[in-house]
């Protein structure tokens, strides 16, 4: 079991997962929902630098299209005006990402323009080269490099 307050989870994993579904489905703008807002206000609360991202006091929250890369992600707003993001997954584990991880990340990003250029070039369904499962739906179309970035020998200088 996992508990955020008074919420109860079977885990970690299944809060992770309800959260990353919640940011695909919710639209963008302020997080008027009383009970959503409750648990991000809880999430926040387990952030390791929650006192530093809180601040002067949390304003409201929303939701905005990541300007680098894809998806949605949560941002605060103090009520001094100012605004930053945080991680819901490191609210949840702690783990702060590690260099290799920013590099990964920065990878994706970099690449990010061609694999939507080819991925809105194909035509669906279409037939996974890797599975032979044929695909149908948008949201099951995954694209990888030969060699993913996590793979990559870590060198040092």
């Amino acid at each position: 079991m996992f508990w955020l307050g008074p919420f109860e989870y079977k885990s970690k994993k299944e809060l992770l997962d309800r959260l990353k579904d919640y940011l695909q489905k919710a639209p963008a703008g302020m997080i008027t929902n009383k009970l959503a807002v409750k648990k991000l206000h809880l999430l926040l609360a387990m952030h390791p630098d929650a006192d530093r991202k809180i601040g002067v006091g949390i304003d409201h929250f929303r939701i905005e299209r990541n300007a680098l890369g894809a998806g949605k992600g949560i941002w605060l707003v103090r009520v001094d005006g100012s605004e930053d993001t945080f991680s819901y997954k490191r609210c949840i584990t702690g783990v702060v990402q590690s260099p290799h991880g920013k590099v990964c990340e920065a990878l994706r990003f970099a690449v990010r323009p061609q694999l939507v250029a080819f991925r809105d070039a194909l035509g669906l369904p279409v037939m996974c080269a890797a599975s032979g499962v044929i695909i149908t739906q948008r949201k099951d179309l995954h694209i990888d490099h030969r060699e993913p970035f996590w793979m990559l020998p870590l060198t040092e200088n």
